[in-house]
């Protein structure tokens, strides 16, 4: 679009019948957020959520719990693996599968039926190549609905690798 017409256009919202025109804008208010110190990084969790390492040596393992039955598992670092891999698409029936580079981090996400439920899937992968037991960064839960993957999805997807 061209700049004149567009500022041309912000010029004549502001001002209705000659008046100026008033635009309230309401103050967006977001919700707090937890940071959990994952020792390969940290994530944000919902208010109420808790986390707790489940003791591995070669990588940093745990989970975070909802309180309301959610249990959001990861695994971090070299010796992690990927949960969401090459190989598990072509050998687990994926719902869907999405892959994209958001923030820095190649992210695969896939949708997995098993035997215990639908697994919602995501593994992060550095593309800076850093150094370190920060990546590849896994998380997964077995999902009962719509506000599950988004939860997950919000947990994983806020991983930030220590510097």
């Amino acid at each position: 679009m061209n700049s004149r017409v567009l500022l041309v256009g912000v010029m004549m919202l502001g001002t209705l019948a000659g008046r100026p025109l008033s635009i309230a804008v309401p103050q967006i208010s977001y919700p707090p957020a937890q940071v959990a110190d994952l020792v390969g990084g940290t994530v944000q969790l919902p208010e109420g959520w808790t986390q707790k390492r489940t003791g591995t040596k070669d990588s940093f393992a745990g989970q975070i719990a909802s309180g309301k039955g959610l249990i959001v598992n990861y695994d971090i670092g070299g010796n992690a693996g990927t949960r969401m891999s090459d190989q598990r698409i072509s050998a687990c029936k994926c719902i869907w599968y999405k892959e994209r580079t958001l923030h820095g981090h190649l992210a695969r996400i896939g949708l997995v039926e098993t035997k215990a439920g639908r697994e919602l899937a995501v593994t992060l992968f550095d593309t800076v190549q850093r150094l370190g037991m920060k990546y590849p960064a896994n998380f997964w839960a077995t999902v009962q609905g719509d506000e599950d993957v988004a939860d997950t999805l919000l947990i994983a997807l806020s991983y930030e690798a220590a510097p």
